[in-house]
């Protein structure tokens, strides 16, 4: 369908990356911070309530109640990097179906990425695609799933290597994989 976008629109991401009775802007975010930026994260302080207010009359959408909870400034600093990317896949409900409105209200997908701004999941596309953090968390990801392990510190070499030919490549990830597997991490892992 014209509404999906690669892997950022598969079933699988948006209803993997959801909660049970609905979307999560923060879920969503967060994967793509992770796993395709290799941003770290941290986890929430264990004292801290991470649920949105329900929908209400002023807070029909998700994006209304992350807008209301972004408000507290104790939520907004590790929220904000992650909400508003996330709230890119509101057209998605929480098994990934299309949808043009949440709770009778139109859906905004607009989001920010790093100060880029972008309007729903093609947008975000394109604007991770001139990201070049993109390319070397891809290689990262790869090398530490064919080897078991996250790179050691006397591997980065040869894991900036792999994200140089990566790019001379064209960032194709047959081509990728090729290198990977001839590579010194792949033959001397584990």
């Amino acid at each position: 369908s014209d509404h999906r976008v690669g892997l950022l629109g598969h079933v699988s991401f948006l209803a993997l990356h959801s909660h049970p009775r609905g979307t999560s802007a923060t879920l969503r975010g967060m994967f793509v911070r992770r796993a395709l930026l290799c941003d770290e994260v941290p986890a929430p302080p264990v004292d801290v309530d991470t649920s949105l207010p329900e929908p209400s009359g002023t807070t029909l959408t998700l994006r209304d109640r992350v807008q209301e909870h972004l408000t507290n400034p104790a939520c907004s600093g590790c929220h904000r990097p992650l909400d508003l990317i996330g709230l890119a896949f509101e057209n998605y409900n929480g098994i990934g179906a299309y949808r043009e409105d949440d709770h009778g209200a139109a859906i905004d997908a607009s989001g920010e990425l790093d100060g880029q701004i972008f309007s729903g999941p093609r947008e975000l596309a394109e604007v991770m695609s001139r990201d070049p953090r993109v390319g070397a968390c891809l290689v990262r990801q790869m090398v530490r799933y064919a080897t078991g392990h996250v790179e050691e510190y006397g591997q980065q070499g040869d894991v900036r290597e792999l994200q140089r030919l990566f790019e001379a490549s064209g960032f194709r990830v047959r081509d990728l994989m090729f290198e990977l597997a001839m590579s010194r991490l792949f033959r001397v892992a584990g």
